[in-house]
């Protein structure tokens, strides 16, 4: 198997222009280096002069972000020795995005127009707009989805509510929708 190592690095010459520096992971895989940036910053105050974190918090912190990374790729086994390093460095960053089912979608929608399906389409949009008018937001993460949620969703859709939609020039325009009722 290809050895990796990760670990938790500063580099000196990262220093921004506020003084601070981005704590980053730097992974080595066959031979080479990659840099994952992390959401954590520190100031010269905060580093040993050989640029390790003093902050005890703040290495935990990203001690946990690391030993996730690790068990992702022991999760990977023997297919990193298939992966380059941007490969590998891609698979990490993802594993902790989410699908956003609402931005899915849309691409399916698009996809949909593309092949000169406007009727799929227009369904397909119908209900991502239900979906957004549900949940008060354009971002919806899949694993929102849950028995709880599709029950509430389905009593939003049986209730009377307005909808605010744009028209062909851009202005929001409200209607009434009834609400679906159940056939019996």
């Amino acid at each position: 198997m290809a050895m990796t190592t990760i670990n938790s690095t500063v580099l000196k010459h990262h220093r921004k222009t506020d003084g601070t520096y981005n704590v980053k992971i730097c992974l080595r895989h066959k031979g080479n280096n990659a840099f994952i940036n992390t959401k954590h910053f520190v100031d010269e105050s905060s580093l040993t002069k050989d640029l390790k974190i003093l902050n005890k918090t703040l290495n935990t912190s990203v001690e946990r972000t690391v030993a996730g990374y690790r068990k992702a790729i022991e999760k990977l086994g023997m297919r990193t020795k298939f992966l380059e390093i941007k490969e590998l460095k891609k698979y990490l960053i993802d594993i902790d995005r989410h699908v956003d089912f609402i931005d899915f979608c849309r691409l399916h929608i698009n996809d949909l127009k593309q092949k000169n399906k406007p009727r799929s389409a227009s369904n397909y949009t119908t209900i991502v707009n239900s979906l957004i008018d549900f949940f008060g937001t354009e971002v919806v993460a899949i694993e929102e989805f849950n028995l709880r949620c599709l029950i509430d969703y389905e009593r939003f859709l049986r209730s009377e509510r307005i909808l605010v939609r744009k028209n062909q020039f851009g202005k929001d325009v409200k209607t009434r929708s009834q609400g679906l009722f159940l056939v019996t």
